[in-house]
């Protein structure tokens, strides 16, 4: 696996606080692309460790891109997916209600959706999966009849409402709504940045970061059979629209099931299994 960070620093902060050959600019922003064992990616954490604390940061946005050989793809147990294409508006504004009383904390860990996916029908995409900008997920009826043709297990699949035409399910789309239970490991990094990685929160919300900062490491499941599977964790934040949400992954038999169907709308990453 190769792993490349990515970080956007205005131009004229790195041109004061790093080499002028570093990275690639644009006139107004310099993109910095960094392994974690290049000296650079230390010294950009220090720089932003020590700006932050006069009230700035160093770099404006990042990113990280893993590459990952066919045979690391075709050898895991498990493999982590995410739907990439982002609709909106998301269920809440549609109608779609969450109860939260449950929750210990303001961090919409434990926020339960109380009924049907509520969405508007000309925001649906044609996608294979895509999910709303508040992380609901959305599949084509594609996938849950290939699902239920490859006999793939695990996945619980709801209806879809179109908003303001009552009680009318879509015949082209479904929610994702549940999937067998795995236990992501404390190996899996998380955290705010690359350079603000904390340990898996303990609060018992069930939310162990804000953001994924490496390869996905899981625990062996339970059922081992099960084909889809979501971490009994969630990452994110509650903020406006968006909650935490569990991470999602597919068994190397429903890999091999999307890549002969050539399922669209998602990226998909192998995962380690321990």
């Amino acid at each position: 696996m190769k792993e490349v960070f990515e970080f956007r620093v205005a131009e004229d902060v790195a041109r004061a606080r790093i080499p002028p050959d570093a990275g690639r600019s644009t006139g107004l922003v310099r993109t910095l692309s960094v392994s974690r064992t290049d000296p650079l990616f230390e010294t950009i954490g220090q720089i932003d460790e020590e700006m932050r604390h006069g009230g700035r940061a160093f770099f404006t946005s990042w990113s990280v891109k893993r590459t990952y050989t066919k045979q690391e793809f075709e050898s895991a147990d498990l493999l982590l997916i995410s739907p990439q294409r982002v609709f909106e508006p998301a269920g809440e504004e549609c109608g779609t209600s969450y109860d939260e009383r449950n929750s210990e904390c303001n961090c919409g860990g434990k926020a339960v959706q109380t009924g049907d996916l509520f969405l508007e029908k000309s925001s649906l995409p044609s996608a294979d999966f895509s999910k709303t900008i508040a992380g609901e997920v959305v599949v084509s009826k594609r996938v849950v009849d290939l699902s239920e043709e490859e006999g793939l297990t695990g996945a619980v699949f709801g209806a879809v409402q179109y908003a303001g035409h009552g009680n009318d399910p879509s015949a082209s789309h479904w929610q994702l709504v549940d999937a067998t239970r795995v236990d992501l490991d404390s190996a899996t990094e998380v955290g705010e940045s690359p350079f603000d990685k904390a340990p898996h929160d303990k609060r018992g919300c069930g939310v162990v970061g804000i953001n994924l900062l490496s390869q996905v490491v899981v625990r062996q499941p339970a059922d081992g059979q099960a084909d889809w599977f979501r971490t009994a964790q969630k990452i994110g934040a509650r903020r406006g629209l968006l909650r935490p949400r569990p991470l999602l992954l597919i068994s190397q038999k429903a890999y091999r099931s999307f890549c002969r169907s050539k399922l669209n709308g998602l990226t998909i990453e192998p995962a380690v299994t321990i």
